[in-house]
């Protein structure tokens, strides 16, 4: 009996399962970007960056993140590492972490702030080393899908 029960169980969680990718894909873009805004509204707040950008860019650095966290005293990005737009963009979404350039550090990052940027958009070396201070919970967007964004939203940095 209880091996029916569990086999029920199952096919009926299965029939409730749906691929959020798949809907997220069938609906309109423009509701796409409304409902992913609104997935991601805690993210997006403690971002200064996306203040006063377009919906649809917003929505898409934040459907293309990825999640990783970055250990003390490893460094995230080393200052004259080739990575150009094959880089990546990073936003701190807790800790903290040093900017060193030329062997000193020169400031801090706190959460809220973007790195990698510069080096992505300028397709060069990276200026400088970021080394996190604390353990730092980072969100990652792709340089170049940073930079496909940017293409279809000219106007997020004039």
């Amino acid at each position: 009996m209880g091996h029916l029960r569990s086999w029920q169980t199952e096919k009926r969680v299965q029939t409730f399962i749906v691929d959020s990718e798949e809907v997220m894909m069938d609906l309109p873009p423009d509701l796409r970007h409304e409902v992913l805004f609104h997935m991601h509204r805690a993210l997006i707040s403690r971002i200064p960056f996306f203040e006063g950008k377009p919906m649809g860019f917003v929505a898409g650095v934040v459907n293309s993140i990825t999640f990783i966290e970055a250990i003390e005293d490893a460094a995230v990005i080393r200052q004259g590492e080739g990575l150009g737009n094959d880089g990546d963009v990073f936003f701190i979404l807790k800790g903290v972490a040093a900017v060193w350039k030329n062997g000193v550090v020169v400031g801090d990052l706190q959460a809220g702030s973007i790195f990698g940027e510069m080096a992505v958009l300028s397709d060069e070396e990276a200026s400088a080393s970021v080394v996190p201070r604390t353990r730092c919970d980072l969100a990652c967007v792709p340089g170049k899908m940073f930079l496909a964004l940017l293409a279809k939203h000219p106007s997020t940095f004039c």
